[in-house]
């Protein structure tokens, strides 16, 4: 059995429970990833296709267009794959932390 941190879901450990790695679940979400990454990206490149064929701008439009979707494409796997977190995760990360210290003071200060 595997031993997560407290409050870790089975899907976040992996550990082969229905909602983890390798579950249709699974399997669908990653799915669902790739295909918003590719379909974002080539939405993007064709939009500044267009922008070069519409403004004659070439090859800028298709330039800033690519690196828009790859700016997209690298937050979206950063986000999905945990490495981004939103303010309010960093805020109950600290809190958390925050009363830990406390309660390790406590103890101390009793022994």
């Amino acid at each position: 059995m595997h031993s997560g941190a407290p409050g870790e879901s089975p899907e976040e450990r992996g550990d082969g429970s229905p909602e983890g790695r390798g579950s249709p679940r699974e399997w669908v979400r990653t799915s669902s990833l790739g295909l918003q990454v590719v379909i974002t990206f080539g939405v993007l490149a064709w939009a500044g296709i267009w922008i070069d064929g519409h403004f004659k701008t070439a090859p800028w439009g298709v330039l800033g267009g690519v690196a828009l979707g790859l700016f997209s494409m690298f937050t979206t796997l950063l986000r999905e794959g945990g490495m981004l977190k939103s303010v309010a995760d960093r805020e109950r990360a600290a809190k958390t932390r925050e009363s830990v210290d406390e309660r390790d003071d406590q103890k101390e200060e009793e022994s």
